[in-house]
C-alpha cells in the first residue's frame, strides 16, 4: 500500500519542476494525474460503503498513506535539485555526494538511536552489498537520464514499477488482501504511462477511458470481496 503512493511524485513534480527548472509537461498530461489520484482512491474502495468521501479521508488520515504523500512531496523538491546539481557539476560527483551524505546522515541517526550495526550486518553482508550496488547503479542511471528528458518524465518511468512492488509485497512479505492494491496500482501505472509516453490527444483520452472502464469492471467483479472487507 505504501509504494503506490509514490506515484504522486510526478503529480507534485509538475509545479515544482516548472518553478525550479522551467520544465512544464503539456496540459494533456494532466490525464495521467487524474488516473493517479483515481487509483489512490480505488485502493480504499471498500470505504465507499461508508460514504463517498470516506476514501478521500482515508488517504489523508491514514498514517501510512500520509507519510508516503509527504515522501512524494519531498521527492518533488529533491529531484529537481538533483538535476540542478548534476548540471552544476557532473553525474558522478553528484552521485558520490548523494551517497556519502546519505551514509553519514543515517550513521549519525543510527548512533543517536543506539542502533547495533554489527548485529544488523551479521550474516547479511552479501545482501547489504548487493542492495547498495544496485541502488548505486539505479542512481547513476537516474542522474544520467536528466541530460535527455525532463525530471517529471524520469520520475514517471521510475514509478512504473509500482505494480511489481505490490506483487513483491505479496510474494516476499506474504502481504494479504492485495486485490484492491493491484487494481489501484494498475490504474496509477496507466497514469504514469500517460505522463511519460508521447501520446496524441485521441490516444491519451482513449487510454484514460479504457483504464477507467477496466477499473470499473475489476471493482465490479471483486465487489463481494470489498463488501466482506467493509464488514
Amino acid at each position: 500500500m505504501s509504494v503506490p503512493f509514490l506515484a504522486f511524485t510526478p503529480v507534485f513534480l509538475i509545479p515544482s519542476g516548472f518553478v525550479m527548472l522551467g520544465e512544464l509537461p503539456p496540459p494533456l498530461k494532466l490525464l495521467g494525474v487524474v488516473l493517479i489520484v483515481t487509483g489512490s482512491l480505488a485502493m480504499h474502495r471498500r470505504l465507499f460503503a461508508i460514504g463517498w468521501l470516506a476514501p478521500v479521508k482515508a488517504v489523508i488520515q491514514e498514517k501510512g498513506s500520509r507519510y508516503m504523500l509527504m515522501v512524494s512531496f519531498i521527492f518533488s523538491i529533491t529531484n529537481p535539485l538533483d538535476k540542478k546539481l548534476v548540471v552544476m557539476s557532473d553525474v558522478y560527483t553528484e552521485a558520490h555526494s548523494y551517497g556519502l551524505g546519505l551514509c553519514i546522515a543515517f550513521f549519525v541517526w543510527g548512533k543517536l538511536q543506539r542502533a547495533d550495526f554489527r548485529a544488523a550486518a551479521r550474516n547479511n553482508v552479501k545482501w547489504i552489498s548487493l542492495a547498495g550496488l544496485l541502488d548505486a547503479v539505479s542512481l547513476l542511471f537516474q542522474l544520467l537520464s536528466y541530460a535527455y528528458i525532463a525530471v517529471v518524465i524520469t520520475v514517471s518511468i521510475k514509478r512504473a514499477g509500482i505494480i511489481l512492488s505490490v506483487l513483491a509485497g505479496w510474494l516476499f512479505f506474504r502481504e494479504k488482501e492485495i486485490t484492491d492494491k493491484v487494481i489501484a496500482a494498475s490504474v496509477m501505472f496507466c497514469g504514469v504511462l500517460i505522463l511519460y509516453v508521447p501520446l496524441t490527444a485521441a490516444e491519451a483520452f482513449g487510454l484514460t477511458g479504457l483504464t477507467l472502464a477496466g477499473m470499473a469492471l475489476a471493482l465490479f467483479l471483486t465487489r463481494h470481496q470489498g463488501v466482506e472487507h467493509a464488514r
